[in-house]
């Protein structure tokens, strides 16, 4: 006796399970679901149609994009020539710029540090004049001079020396000296005012030799002087027209052409 074989039975779909995760966070990824042919399981010869999975598009939006810094930009000029100044650069968040939620760069975009920390030059300034030194001489014009240092402040870290004379010189005492007065030579001895019994002669000299000038003194002592001559004693013959006598000690003057013989 032969056993009856059962028709084929097609087999059906179990309901889809979940959809699994997305293949990526963002940026378009996929995700899938699947089924069973058990409902009911197919018999010898049937089958389930369709596919037993399927899948679409998920998490289509934008993936968030993380800011990062550029390059820095060059120092800028710095805020002082000398004695300590600072200068500055800075970055942008630009390689790339935070898209789409993404985050900020971490960190500042601007950085300074010290430059031209060596000193500033100073240049030299004259101190004030001093008082002038004793002229070199009293009177005729001489020289006087006073001094200056640069020393407020001294030249220093390559700066300037002062310009100008450490030294000033004027003329001083420009006023005449004083010329004493001096005797000349004495003049020659004046004729003898007697020819005998004592007579007189002078001489006499002057303040010439300079002359006192610009309150000089002047000559000191006499300016003439006296002496005796001819001191022999006359005698009592008076032979001539007219002659000095000494009589009796007394000088006598006779004109002899008026007297009688």
């Amino acid at each position: 006796m032969q056993m009856a074989i059962p028709p084929p039975v097609d087999g059906g779909w179990s309901a889809w399970g979940s959809w699994g995760s997305c293949s990526t966070a963002c940026g378009s990824g996929t995700e899938s679901r699947s089924r069973d042919c058990n409902n009911p399981t197919p018999l010898p010869g049937g089958s389930c149609n369709g596919p037993s999975t399927e899948s679409q598009s998920c998490n289509d939006g934008p993936c968030p994009v993380d800011g990062q810094w550029g390059s820095w930009t060059s120092w800028n000029t710095c805020t002082e020539s000398c004695a300590g100044g600072t200068h500055s650069r800075s970055r942008s968040c630009d390689s790339p710029s935070p898209d789409h939620g993404g985050s900020q760069c971490s960190g500042s975009a601007s950085d300074s540090q010290s430059c031209n920390t060596h000193p500033c030059p100073i240049h030299g300034v004259w101190t004030g004049w001093g008082s002038w030194q004793s002229c070199n001489i009293t009177c005729g014009g001489g020289e006087e001079n006073r001094t200056r240092t640069c020393t407020n402040p001294p030249p220093q870290h390559g700066g300037d020396p002062c310009s100008g004379d450490p030294i000033d010189i004027q003329s001083c005492n420009i006023h005449p000296c004083p010329i004493h007065g001096n005797w000349s030579q004495w003049s020659n001895w004046t004729e003898c005012d007697k020819p005998c019994g004592v007579g007189f002669q002078n001489r006499s000299r002057t303040c010439t030799n300079p002359p006192p000038q610009h309150g000089g003194d002047n000559c000191t002592d006499h300016d003439a002087e006296r002496s005796f001559c001819n001191e022999h004693p006359c005698t009592d013959m008076c032979d001539t027209p007219k002659k000095t006598c000494n009589c009796s000690g007394v000088p006598v003057i006779y004109d002899m052409s008026k007297l009688q013989p």
